[in-house]
């Protein structure tokens, strides 16, 4: 079983009760199927961090982790 622990910051906090998702797979999965799965609006996540390591969409999980969603914040 892989455990995945998604981490929102602060910006996820008004559409989402908790700071954190929870999810199980059985087997391999992409970043780009844990962002459907979460149902956080994929557009919202500019990039994903496993770790200390900044990944594409196309990234597969093998091993339980934790997974930061970091979004697209601008300004002007």
């Amino acid at each position: 079983m892989i455990k995945i622990k998604i981490i929102l910051p602060y910006y996820f906090k008004k559409e989402y009760l908790s700071n954190t998702i929870e999810l199980n797979y059985e087997q391999p999965v992409s970043i780009d199927q844990i962002i459907k799965d979460s149902k956080v609006n994929s557009i919202d996540v500019c990039f994903v961090k496993v770790g200390d390591l900044v990944v594409k969409r196309d990234y597969i999980i093998r091993n339980s982790c934790d997974i930061k969603f970091i979004p697209a914040v601008g300004g002007g």
